[in-house]
């Protein structure tokens, strides 16, 4: 497929920022939801304070970091022609 040469227009521009900004959002409110259930359940099974906090902050940084590799995996992934 042949690209235009021409530059994508404001409206397509506003669509694709208001996409990664709705990526984010929702990405980081994923990312905090995991984070609270995994303390709160943590927090109910009697785990001390602290690894509790440490277990749950790391799952939810961890989801995140996954989100955002993943999509800048994916763009590569896409151009290929199989």
């Amino acid at each position: 497929m042949v690209t235009p040469n021409e530059p994508l227009s404001t409206s397509i521009l506003v669509i694709m920022y208001f996409g990664d900004v709705v990526f984010a959002v929702s990405g980081a409110l994923t990312a905090a939801l995991l984070g609270s259930l995994s303390y709160a359940t943590l927090n109910y099974l009697a785990v001390p304070r602290i690894p509790a906090e440490a277990i749950a902050c790391s799952a939810a940084f961890s989801l995140r970091a996954c989100a955002i590799i993943f999509d800048l995996i994916h763009p590569l992934n896409a151009r290929q022609p199989w």
